[in-house]
């Protein structure tokens, strides 16, 4: 994955709890072999305003958070029944 794959993915991420500033939070990535998820959680902010974030795949994610993917348009209607089934 590039850098600039990785800051799309936290650019468009979603929180549990819908915050923007939450620390924690999923994203998915449309690739030929079919959808990845990914979490990740705001490590650290340094003093000049970088902010350090850890990530990794998984295969959960929270029905609130499918919510808002499926609301923002991230996945569709179909996609939200099949991956609350299948994440949680």
């Amino acid at each position: 994955m590039t850098l600039r794959e990785r800051e799309e993915l936290l650019r468009q991420s979603v929180s549990e709890d819908g915050r923007p500033e939450a620390p924690r939070r999923y994203a998915i990535r449309r690739t030929p072999a079919g959808p990845e998820f990914y979490e990740c959680k705001l490590t650290r902010q340094a003093p000049d305003g970088t902010v350090v974030v850890h990530g990794h795949p998984t295969k959960r994610i929270p029905p609130s958070v499918l919510r808002r993917m499926r609301d923002s348009g991230l996945i569709t209607k179909a996609e939200y029944r099949q991956f609350v089934k299948e994440l949680n």
